[in-house]
């Protein structure tokens, strides 16, 4: 019958997937699919067959039809109520919890990834994961994809799934809501790849306003399906290209670290765009530095010296939506990098394929495996105040 011919079909487009939604369904296909598992789950268990003989049986059509119900149920936490309204049968709790148990042993039949960072008890978090980014989510997303190309000088060495989680990122990764949170967390690589090609689209049509986002198609990206409709529509809602440009402008005034030519560390605080009155409060670790407003003259920025081995430095000022968190090191991990133009690059970035500047404790090397082992090119003076670094 019909759902034959839809587990042939789904088990063909899961092979060499690595989340569900690499099936690639349409909306109309996800449409079709819950209408004929529907009928047959109905049924089926009116005759008294168990919702795992109907798993056993359908196995990929019960694993899609769960996770395609992730990618369009999951508003107000009430994925299970519209599971079995969209499957036109009442909710019966013994069935639910046998689905729950199903899920993982389901993702292991098709050797999909089993979410591991999650705990097992997480089941409708585990859909999600693997349904991608729920249609409801879109909107929240360009808005943090068009800060984030707004904010970084590079996108291929600060990733998108780097960027938002590290230190001081915490009230954009706050912006997405918590599906789209999990997504970023435990999608793996896959789900970086897909963040990634957002990226490159959103951008895009931020440099190049005139590209129709209403245009965007299946022969334009690798995205699936279910992914391109919901970020067509966002992004025909969105002006990301002057949202794009605020976020440069706002980033121009974020204060930043530097590497000076004579080896010194700083600070660097704009000047205020607002509150031009207020001093900044600026934290070295537990050490507090003030800076006055009459610091700052002709728009120019002021400079605050590093002047001794600091891990986290805070900046606060009324200008400012939350407060700026610096990081320079771990105590794991002491080894500061800056490129040849003196600017942080955060320990979150990959690295450029060039030369950097390292600060790190005189006593320690740096190694790597070949062929990728890094090479001293020169060495500098111990930057000041920063006794025994080099």
């Amino acid at each position: 019958d019909g759902l034959d011919a839809w587990e042939n079909a789904l088990r063909r487009r899961l092979t060499n997937a690595t989340l569900a939604i690499d099936s690639d369904l349409s909306a109309l296909e996800l449409d079709v699919l819950l209408d004929v598992y529907g009928d047959r789950f109905r049924l089926s268990r009116g005759r008294g067959t168990t919702v795992a003989q109907i798993a056993h049986h359908f196995p990929a059509a019960t694993l899609m039809s769960m996770v395609g119900m992730a990618s369009v149920g999951l508003e107000d936490n009430a994925y299970w109520d519209r599971f079995w309204e969209r499957l036109r049968t009442e909710r019966n709790h013994t069935d639910e919890n046998a689905l729950r148990q199903l899920i993982i042993p389901l993702l292991q039949r098709f050797d999909l990834d089993p979410i591991k960072g999650l705990s097992k008890s997480r089941h409708v978090q585990r859909l999600a994961v693997h349904a991608g980014i729920p249609a409801s989510s879109a909107s929240r997303v360009v808005e943090v994809l068009t800060t984030y190309i707004g904010s970084v000088s590079s996108r291929d060495t600060q990733p998108f799934s780097d960027w938002v989680r590290q230190p001081g990122q915490e009230h954009v990764f706050e912006q997405l809501d918590y599906p789209t949170r999990d997504f970023v967390r435990y999608s793996g690589e896959r789900g970086s790849q897909l963040l990634d090609e957002m990226t490159r689209i959103v951008a895009e049509i931020a440099e190049n306003p005139a590209v129709d986002a209403t245009a965007l198609t299946t022969s334009q990206t690798f995205l699936p399906e279910l992914l391109i409709e919901p970020l067509r529509d966002a992004l025909h809602n969105a002006d990301v290209s002057d949202s794009v440009r605020s976020q440069r402008r706002r980033t121009r005034l974020s204060p930043a670290l530097h590497l000076e030519a004579d080896d010194s560390m700083v600070v660097r605080i704009p000047a205020p765009s607002s509150h031009t009155s207020a001093p900044w409060t600026i934290t070295l670790d537990t050490h507090v530095v003030r800076v006055a407003a009459e610091k700052f003259s002709s728009d120019r920025s002021v400079e605050v010296p590093i002047e001794h081995p600091t891990r986290r430095i805070v900046v606060t000022h009324p200008s400012l939506a939350h407060p700026i968190e610096l990081r320079l090191y771990d105590a794991a991990k002491p080894l500061i990098l800056f490129t040849t133009q003196g600017e942080h690059i955060p320990d979150t970035a990959r690295l450029p394929r060039s030369e950097v500047l390292a600060v790190m404790p005189g006593d320690l090397t740096v190694v790597g495996e070949h062929p990728h082992a890094p090479r001293v090119v020169d060495d500098f003076g111990t930057p000041l105040g920063w006794d025994g670094w080099t």
